[in-house]
């Protein structure tokens, strides 16, 4: 695991050069060399903010359509600082994009960002990033709480980028699995993927359908870890009292086969 936000706040009293120095400080793994790459493509990053200050949301859909698989990835983040602009009214702050750039040079680590401190722009930059890959996202959390507004929140930001999103959850118990699993980018808790899954591996549903297992982003990885660790989806489980009535179980099972049994 490295580090990449210790404490996200305490970072971002820092200017650039101190925040690559601290960056180095906290990662000893990681090699100068990349450290060095990341600044560089920071650069790059403000230089292309500056060419697209003036582009329209028709601007960034026309650019997604016809040229984002073509370009680079400090072109491609700036285009993401760029929405966030738009739907946000605020530029993503540099320590938000160096997490962002470890992240996609490190996608099997952790990155630490305390709740509240950029992460959900963080996850909506890097979901986005990878679904213009032609990539199938799906961003686990922790809650229905944090999946539905967060959901609601990345919708006028990918809408930018001509992608679609929605979530998982359905509090009245109505799985509408055929909305949920479409779009491009899916937030959701836990067990709503589990449901989903087994409902495809057990019951022969057409839940996921050929959505692939492309990419998944889990936010509160603690939490879903640790904390909600026995509250998966379950399709059986023992039901209380049931020792009870064994004994009836037995006679009318025993019954049922005496009959076959005559047929």
């Amino acid at each position: 695991k490295h580090c990449v936000d210790k404490n996200l706040s305490f970072l971002q009293s820092y200017n650039s050069d101190e925040l690559f120095e601290r960056f180095a400080a906290m990662n000893p793994t990681i090699p100068a060399s990349k450290t060095q790459i990341y600044r560089g493509e920071m650069a790059v990053i403000k230089q292309h903010l500056e060419q697209v200050a003036t582009f329209t949301p028709e601007d960034l859909r026309r650019w997604a359509k016809k040229q984002s698989k073509l370009a680079d990835r400090p072109t491609k983040i700036a285009m993401m600082c760029h929405g966030i602009l738009l739907s946000k009214h605020y530029y993503p702050r540099e320590v938000q994009l160096l997490t962002l750039l470890f992240l996609l040079d490190h996608p099997r680590n952790l990155g630490e960002v305390h709740t509240g401190e950029g992460k959900s722009v963080i996850v909506m930059m890097l979901a986005a990033l990878k679904a213009l890959e032609g990539k199938k996202v799906d961003v686990i959390t922790s809650s229905e709480i944090l999946a539905v507004p967060q959901a609601r929140e990345a919708a006028v930001f990918l809408a930018f980028f001509g992608l679609t999103v929605t979530n998982n959850c359905d509090s009245d118990g109505n799985r509408d699995y055929k909305r949920h699993y479409s779009t491009d980018i899916v937030y959701g808790v836990t067990a709503e993927y589990e449901f989903a899954i087994m409902d495809d591996m057990y019951f022969d549903r057409p839940v996921r359908k050929d959505r692939a297992f492309d990419v998944a982003i889990v936010d509160e990885v603690d939490s879903m870890l640790l904390d909600e660790i026995n509250n998966g989806a379950r399709i059986s489980g023992r039901i209380y009292g049931m020792k009870g009535i064994k004994l009836v179980y037995h006679i009318v099972w025993e019954s049922l086969m005496a009959s076959v049994n005559n047929l």
